[in-house]
């Protein structure tokens, strides 16, 4: 479909909601990972100002070439965020005991953050968003005395987008025929779209060019596999999952009821995770890989796994 296709008139800008924020893991050239979004506070509205900039050179008594770049931020009305949740969206420390927040003034250390929400455009369609990473700062907090007329108001969120360090393949905007590897800043489409089917599951997890529908099924596979016999006694177990982990405390290698000395490694991609026994397998012996507690970055636990091997005699 070329772009004079594209004839779809679309209503104005009459809504937004769904408004959920996921802290960012890893950005990194080799991932680019973040946890599961959660729902960040009701939104009364949303400034999306992407401020581009110009300039412009002369050559020749002439105008010849002109350059680009994109700052901006988005400005998030909302209704109110409790200490703490202001506390872990700026970096600011809280008392895990008291609930307390601890605010030092120190700005060195504020996460970084995706942030997706919708925005109404008539007609029952949307415009769904994803900013792939940012950061927030809180706006002024006014509060005024009840009188006879009651002034209740919200809090205004800035969020400043910046462009991944990751590198996506995606489409060049010059030959979409072909790909290129660019750092993002956001990924949106709108139900205008006949392609656009991820509406249901815009919020599952933050939409990439890697990712879209619902969340994958976290499952695992173990070398060696279940129920192998004739395994070298230098044999290491490596468990592949089908996504990125965040906690594998669970895991453990058995053998007569014992945990045996392992060293746990998970790769670069949080996928691959490498059991190295301190000493040699002992011939002959049956060990067990326990698999427990594994999560993965979407909050998904693994159901608890047995999975048995028989090392070779000598």
């Amino acid at each position: 479909m070329s772009i004079a296709d594209e004839n779809t008139v679309v209503g104005e800008l009459v809504g937004c909601d769904d408004l959920y924020f996921a802290k960012v893991t890893e950005d990194t050239l080799a991932n680019y990972i973040t946890d599961k979004p959660i729902y960040l506070a009701p939104i009364g509205e949303v400034k999306h100002d992407p401020k581009v900039n110009s300039d412009s050179s002369a050559y020749d008594n002439k105008q010849m070439f002109t350059y680009y770049s994109e700052a901006g931020t988005d400005t998030l009305s909302v209704s109110g965020l409790t200490e703490k949740l202001k506390a872990y969206i700026t970096g600011k420390s809280s008392d895990p005991v008291t609930g307390r927040v601890l605010d030092s003034g120190d700005l060195s250390n504020v996460p970084y953050f995706a942030v997706g929400y919708r925005i109404s455009i008539g007609n029952g369609n949307y415009i769904y968003r994803w900013f792939l990473k940012g950061t927030f700062e809180i706006g002024s907090e006014d509060a005024k005395s009840k009188a006879d007329k009651v002034t209740a108001k919200g809090i205004d969120l800035t969020y400043t987008p910046v462009t991944t360090v990751h590198q996506f393949d995606i489409p060049d905007p010059m030959d979409s025929a072909k790909t290129i590897k660019s750092s993002l800043k956001k990924v949106s489409d709108d139900t205008t779209n006949p392609l656009f089917t991820d509406a249901s599951t815009w919020f599952d997890r933050v939409q990439t060019p890697d990712t879209h529908g619902p969340l994958p099924e976290l499952a695992v596979t173990v070398v060696p596999e279940a129920n192998a016999t004739s395994v070298a006694v230098a044999a290491k177990p490596v468990l592949t999952f089908s996504n990125a982990i965040s906690d594998y405390s669970g895991v453990a290698l058995i053998s007569d009821g014992a945990v045996v000395a392992c060293t746990a490694a998970l790769d670069s991609t949080k996928k691959v995770l490498t059991l190295t026994p301190a000493a040699a397998l002992t011939a002959g012996k049956q060990y067990s890989i326990i698999i427990a507690a594994v999560q993965d970055v979407y909050g998904q636990t693994l159901a608890t796994t047995v999975s048995n091997f028989t090392v070779a005699t000598a």
